[in-house]
């Protein structure tokens, strides 16, 4: 299936389009991320539609080393939509979310990668996981660039905030892995923070 069903999220529609415009024209990009400087006091982002401020671990810094990344890509093919990954990515999402969970596990233990094969079938080659917390975006526009929330949800994995601390920008890396040929999303609550992606 190369596009999302009815039962898709207006949000996760937005992610499968963002991360495909960041694929297939990265510096497509580079306006928004630096539309999101001037929200930048030190560390602290204030989202500017609705005030959600979110602390992050590098401030600027992250975002301008996502701009010099992006200006120095190249383009990739576009990825379709897996039902089936979005199943996966709902069951992970609702079982993290219900117990207030964050990171690559789900409350029994095991990875969106596992909880595909069991209930979903095999994958191909190679496959990745993003997640992405406490975000809760809206639609925004500044400086005449517009944001829609799923693509605020992909430029925060982009940008991947705190990733230099383990030398890797791993969700940056999944967004333009050149082996990836298909997705799936899915937003949701989390007891934790407020949002999962």
């Amino acid at each position: 299936m190369s596009q999302p069903g009815y039962d898709v999220s207006q949000t996760d529609r937005e992610i499968l389009e963002a991360v495909n415009a960041l694929r297939s024209q990265p510096q497509s990009f580079v306006a928004k991320l630096r539309a999101m400087r001037d929200n930048f006091n030190n560390l602290l982002y204030t989202d500017p539609d609705d005030g959600w401020k979110i602390t992050t671990e590098e401030g600027v810094a992250a975002v301008d080393e996502a701009i010099a990344y992006l200006q120095a890509a190249t383009p990739l093919k576009r990825v379709t939509w897996n039902q089936y990954l979005g199943f996966a990515c709902k069951d992970m999402v609702l079982s993290q979310g219900a117990a207030g969970l964050v990171g690559s596990r789900d409350a029994s233990g095991q990875t969106l990668e596992a909880i595909y094969k069991a209930k979903y079938g095999t994958h191909t080659t190679t496959a990745g996981q993003s997640l992405s917390y406490g975000a809760r975006p809206t639609a925004t526009t500044k400086n005449g660039v517009t944001s829609t929330a799923g693509e605020k949800i992909v430029l925060q994995l982009l940008i991947d905030d705190s990733a230099a601390t383990i030398k890797t920008r791993v969700n940056r890396e999944n967004i333009f892995a050149a082996g990836f040929r298909v997705m799936g999303a899915f937003t949701g609550y989390n007891t934790h923070t407020t949002k999962t992606s």
